[in-house]
């Protein structure tokens, strides 16, 4: 055995230095492949920003179709009570949105 290594060092020593170009080869791809995974999980992230804004767009607008159907009726307590609540939640909405659309700023600047 020892007698093959000293015969044949140098070529082993080349092949094994072919295999090692080889993989480091493959480890290029998979960086590759982390880098379109990172993209997609960033793009779903702002896909999913986007969509909870409009969510909360939605709800937002809804809450103020509702305070107008309780202004056009006949006031009772109960209906003041309601419209407070309203506006506090529609306030909450809000500063969620604002959050987000910072969040999505931040995202698209550190891209």
């Amino acid at each position: 055995m020892k007698k093959f290594l000293k015969d044949n060092f140098v070529t082993i020593v080349f092949i094994l230095i072919i295999l090692g170009g080889f993989k480091s080869c493959s480890d290029s791809r998979r960086i590759t492949k982390m880098d379109k995974t990172i993209e997609t999980l960033i793009t779903k992230s702002h896909y999913d920003i986007v969509s909870e804004i409009s969510s909360l767009e939605i709800k937002i607008e809804l809450l103020k179709s509702e305070k107008s159907g309780i202004q056009r009726i006949d006031r009772k307590v109960l209906d003041v009570n309601r419209e407070s609540e309203i506006d506090k939640q529609i306030s909450i909405y809000e500063s969620r949105i604002k959050d987000l659309k910072k969040q999505l700023n931040n995202e698209t600047l550190d891209k």
